[in-house]
């Protein structure tokens, strides 16, 4: 149970006679500790207790900046989707300003127009009407299109992506027109138009347009 270290172990003795050896005689013993009880293992520990700690540490810091960072993001994405949704808005006040000022069908259907081309952030739009006379879709409002863009729709045949999503009531989106047969390339040559959306414009059960 000793601990490790130098000892002396000193004897002393007497002879039959009684008689004793004051001086005695010593033994040095070298007790060797165990492992753990040595210098140099338990600096090493300290060394290593200390770098886990440290490592620990930096771990920790990275984590706090690496989570600061996703809730920066996240606040940043949560302001634009407020800010977006407050211009849609805003644009939605400005529609029901333009169409409680206009009174006639044809400056509500162009009013329309172009509310949906400033909340799509669109280049250009128009709605076709349903003309019972002609027995076809009729360009009634529009921007953003050229003047002969409008004749040449109005004087052709309707466009087919009209027509489906006239009879579908189902919105039609094509992201490249030329890659689509259904679209008239001509007419989106002359424009430009790369990429295409039509809406059905319904009430209730029956569609009374598309707006593209």
């Amino acid at each position: 149970n000793l601990d490790g270290g130098e000892y002396v172990l000193r004897v002393r003795g007497s002879n039959s006679d009684g008689v004793w050896n004051e001086e005695g005689i010593s033994v040095s013993i070298t007790m060797t500790p165990p492992i753990w009880e040595t210098t140099w293992f338990q600096i090493g520990v300290f060394f290593v207790i200390t770098a886990l700690v440290f490592t620990g540490f930096r771990f920790n810091v990275r984590r706090i900046k690496a989570r600061s960072r996703e809730l920066e993001n996240l606040v940043s994405e949560r302001t634009q989707e407020i800010e977006q949704r407050r211009s849609d808005i805003n644009a939605l006040y400005l529609a029901d300003e333009k169409l409680i000022r206009h009174l006639e069908v044809d400056q509500v259907f162009q009013a329309l127009v172009e509310i949906a081309v400033e909340i799509l952030h669109a280049d250009k739009g128009l709605l076709l009407n349903w003309n019972d006379s002609l027995d076809r879709l009729w360009v009634c409002a529009a921007k953003g299109f050229k003047d002969s863009t409008l004749d040449k729709l109005n004087n052709s045949v309707a466009s087919s992506t009209a027509e489906i999503v006239m009879e579908t009531g189902k919105p039609i989106v094509i992201r490249d027109v030329h890659d689509d047969e259904r679209v008239h390339g001509q007419i989106m040559d002359m424009e430009g138009i790369q990429s295409l959306m039509r809406v059905p414009i319904q009430s209730e059960e029956e569609i009374y347009g598309v707006l593209t």
